[in-house]
């Protein structure tokens, strides 16, 4: 008797294949931009997500400013240069990320 396999086994497997996939794109590209983009993509289909974005922190002067760096819509994963998170609001819903990130 067989039995269903359980959901702990299920996302241990998906997991794998994450790492493995990330893995190899890493070592497949030298530049970093694509690894970048790869790994997003990977990110997101893990997870589940039609839509997601990499934001970071300003550097000292900007230090509570947030700029958008990738933007991932569908299938779809583009590197948006250093943009400011107030000035992309068609992108990003600007509230529920100071929100989350206490800005």
């Amino acid at each position: 008797m067989t039995s269903a396999p359980r959901d702990s086994d299920i996302s241990s497997e998906l997991d794998l294949q994450s790492v493995m996939r990330a893995s190899l794109a890493i070592q497949e590209g030298p530049q970093v931009k694509n690894i970048i983009v790869k790994l997003v993509h990977i990110i997101m289909q893990t997870a589940g997500a039609n839509y997601g974005c990499i934001m970071l922190r300003g550097h000292r002067l900007e230090r509570r400013s947030l700029h958008i760096e990738v933007v991932g819509n569908g299938s779809k994963v583009n590197l948006v240069d250093h943009k400011p998170l107030h000035s992309q609001t068609e992108m990003v819903p600007v509230r529920l990320c100071e929100y989350v990130l206490c800005v």
